[in-house]
Parts: C-alpha cells; structure tokens; sequence
C-alpha cells in the first residue's frame, strides 16, 4: 500500500493521530497492551508481533492493526524498522505532553492515565 492512500484511509476511519516511529535493530518491547487501536503501514525494514503465542512478520507495505487491549510483544529485524501509524482511542483524551511522554518512554496510554489520577 502506498503511504498517500494509507493516510487517507486512516482518516477516513478516525485515526486522528497519526505518527512515523523508527525501531532499533534487532530490538524490540516486550509483552504489553494498549487502550487504543493501532493501524500501521511499514515503510522500510521488518517487525515481527507476536500474539497469543503466534509470530506475524511484517515488512515493507504490509499494513497490521491491534486491536485496543490485545496483549502482544515486538521485534525488529537487522535493520530496524520504520512505520506510520495512526492511533484511534483514548490517545486523544489525554493532554498533549502526556501523549509524547507515552509515545517517548513506549509506556501504553493507560499507564499515564493512571499517573493523572
């Protein structure tokens, strides 16, 4: 898929944010969960998710969705990988700072939410 074409089916199914993240080589996070829905299109390298005990590889063009609280953990190929992704959930409810800090330190939304209580 193209990135133009993935744009605009992101908007066009309430993805309001929407970011380009890059991952180190043969890195990768363990098993977590976030309270929102992920779309992500790979632009350049590979990451491989793994859900319920079965690993899915993806590489560049192919476009992968998690659902908003599906445990799952990530790793990344030699090269690392690269991709846009755009985010639809609770993201939005949270102050501007509160969303980077989330997206810096790769803590779920939830997590911060909970430090505002």
């Amino acid at each position: 898929m193209e990135q133009d074409d993935f744009v605009t089916m992101l908007n066009q199914e309430g993805f309001a944010e929407i970011a380009t993240v890059v991952r180190e080589p043969h890195g990768g996070i363990g098993l977590h969960r976030h309270d929102f829905d992920a779309k992500a299109l790979v632009l350049k390298g590979e990451i491989r998710v793994l859900i319920n005990e079965v690993e899915f590889t993806y590489r560049e063009g192919d476009v992968f969705h998690l659902k908003a609280g599906l445990p799952h953990a990530e790793s990344y190929g030699p090269d690392g990988v690269k991709y846009l992704v755009g985010r639809r959930g609770t993201t939005a409810s949270l102050p501007a700072e509160r969303q980077a800090e989330c997206r810096r330190d790769h803590r779920s939304v939830g997590d911060a939410a909970a430090n505002l209580l």
